[in-house]
């Protein structure tokens, strides 16, 4: 049996009674006192999160930002210091090897955090890079930690951390106990937050102050699952693979302007062939609700009044904040285009022996709260 991989804080985990599971090799709490608490408490106060099973590359050296245009569909170029964005990196049929966030620390320095499962792919995708004389390497000595909802700012600075100012996708350096690292704020629960890239020999002792505030729930990928599919945000393996684009994923607007077509520095990387000439995609995604209370999960799949397969569901769960099953899904484009002139359309999701009715909905099913 492969030993599973554990985070810095996996003896907090067990202390406080978390749950825990195998995810992308690691060993996570899935919840600590359950699921449907730990949604709300980040969607009305704060909710921490363990997030260090994610991987940390740091990308540094002469012209990098030019090389790594390559390699996204960003403005890597006009990205300033201390901000970051959301982009993929893509292969040359168009498909996603994996979505990452990309902050530029200085002008010779980037921080790209990637999927866990994706690190080895992301690897050897970048490897030109080390050709170049640009230092490609993981942080494996650092944590990563999301404090995310409506309080999340107002705790971290009781803890003297100076986040006030700081906006979505803001990305500034700290220090904790003497020790360097980042803050940005952002996060995968649509509501306001911030994610912290600590050192490992400090994560511990911070965390215990964060929860000596009394004003956080500590929360387990359960609960990151269903805000982030309330939110709309898609998840790697689910949403996202090498055979999906990024029109089909609804995510055409990863690509930049100053990459589009017409654009200054237009196409120019991988993958932009097929990516800037996306118009006949064969499915998109969408959001679905039930009004009945059978859950519909991953791979159900869906048929039109008919009978007919149409599509099947990538993401599913129950949402908390609607009271109601909600899943995303890929549908075939006829059908979507059909959908599109019909008052109250409504899909079939095949689970067991049910027909479960689903009416499409726009994405997200619960609106981001972001600090603009």
């Amino acid at each position: 049996m492969t030993t599973l991989k554990r985070t810095p804080l996996y003896d907090w985990h067990i202390k406080h009674n978390a749950k825990m599971v195998d995810f992308s090799g690691y060993a996570m709490p899935v919840q600590y006192q359950g699921v449907i608490q730990e949604h709300g408490a980040t969607r009305q106060s704060a909710g921490f999160f363990d997030v260090s099973h994610m991987g940390k590359l740091w990308i540094e050296g002469p012209q990098v930002a030019e090389a790594l245009e390559v390699f996204v569909p960003c403005d890597v170029l006009g990205l300033a210091n201390n901000r970051q964005v959301y982009t993929a990196l893509l292969n040359e049929q168009g498909g996603v090897i994996d979505d990452v966030m990309l902050a530029r620390v200085s002008r010779d320095q980037f921080l790209m955090v990637v999927n866990a499962s994706r690190q080895t792919q992301v690897m050897d995708h970048l490897s030109d890079l080390r050709s170049q004389g640009i230092t490609v390497k993981w942080l494996i000595d650092f944590s990563l930690l999301a404090v995310q909802g409506p309080c999340a700012s107002q705790v971290l600075q009781t803890l003297d951390m100076p986040v006030a100012a700081m906006r979505f996708m803001d990305v500034f350096p700290i220090t904790v106990d003497g020790q360097s690292g980042w803050c940005s704020r952002s996060g995968y629960t649509g509501e306001d937050g911030f994610e912290l890239c600590l050192p490992q020999r400090v994560t511990q002792s911070w965390v215990d102050r964060l929860m000596a505030t009394n004003h956080v729930t500590p929360a387990g990928l359960g609960a990151r699952d269903t805000l982030r599919l309330e939110a709309g945000l898609c998840l790697y393996g689910h949403e996202l693979n090498e055979q999906v684009t990024l029109a089909q994923a609804g995510l055409s607007w990863v690509v930049q302007p100053t990459r589009r077509i017409g654009g200054q520095r237009e196409g120019g990387f991988i993958g932009a062939k097929v990516t800037l000439d996306d118009n006949k995609q064969a499915t998109k995604r969408v959001g679905l609700i039930a009004d009945s209370n059978i859950p519909v999960r991953q791979r159900s799949i869906l048929e039109d009044a008919d009978g007919n397969t149409i599509g099947s569901v990538t993401s599913g769960s129950f949402s908390p904040t609607l009271k109601k099953p909600i899943a995303m899904a890929y549908l075939d484009m006829p059908a979507w285009a059909n959908f599109q002139h019909q008052d109250k359309p409504m899909v079939f999701a095949c689970v067991r022996k049910h027909r479960v009715p689903m009416r499409p909905h726009k994405l997200p099913f619960v609106p981001h709260r972001y600090h603009r």
